[in-house]
């Protein structure tokens, strides 16, 4: 009887893991606004990413954009800092390349990151004065993981017609391990159950003969 309910339950918890979904989704919030003197919304300020969101302050820590779950995930790993837009100075160096000045300019990141995350995100935060621009939060952007790899940004944070510098942008990503696996597949998923309950009746018989 007790082996009985045992294999049921192991049948039960194998088809959940075959029948089970796994694909990871990800929504966003598009950054609304446009940017002053300028028919550029901030949702396109970074060209060409696939999806905007702003923080809900203007730290921009891991922690922070954990914490805000950016595009509703709270696994973000640091990966690279630029804090003079001229050139990674933090973190994997050959990971982001950045070019310009505080208020516009070019970057890339280096494709070869997508064999070891799921998601990569820049994200941008404003100068020490945010007093009176928007957005006074940092701002993601996702970039998609079949490119482009590398575009223009321009700054997004203004105070009124005034443009505000960029302090610094940051590549975060989602590590592939850090996903939910994949369904284990009905052959496998099949000897393993079986191995399993051998296990178990031998189990069984042992305890018989004592």
């Amino acid at each position: 009887m007790r082996l009985n309910l045992l294999t049921a339950c192991a049948i039960a918890a194998f088809s959940i893991s075959v029948s089970g979904t796994y694909a990871a989704t990800v929504t966003s919030t598009a950054c609304t606004g446009t940017i002053a003197g300028s028919t550029t919304t901030i949702a396109d300020a970074v060209a060409v990413t696939s999806a905007c969101e702003f923080g809900t302050v203007s730290q921009d820590s891991v922690a922070q954009v954990n914490a805000d779950e950016l595009f509703s995930f709270t696994d973000w790993n640091f990966i690279a800092k630029d804090n003079d837009l001229d050139g990674t100075d933090e973190g994997l160096v050959s990971a982001l390349t950045l070019t310009g000045t505080t208020l516009s300019g070019n970057w890339a990141v280096d494709a070869a990151l997508f064999d070891t995350y799921a998601n990569l995100m820049l994200v941008f935060k404003m100068g020490s004065e945010t007093s009176g621009f928007t957005p006074a939060e940092y701002v993601g952007y996702l970039i998609g993981s079949k490119g482009p790899f590398a575009g223009t940004y321009l700054s997004m944070f203004q105070k009124n017609s005034n443009p505000g510098d960029i302090s610094h942008v940051t590549l975060y990503g989602r590590l592939k391990d850090n996903n939910e696996p994949p369904p284990i597949p009905l052959p496998a998923g099949g000897l393993l159950l079986l191995t399993g309950l051998a296990g178990l009746g031998a189990a069984s018989r042992r305890r018989k003969r004592k």
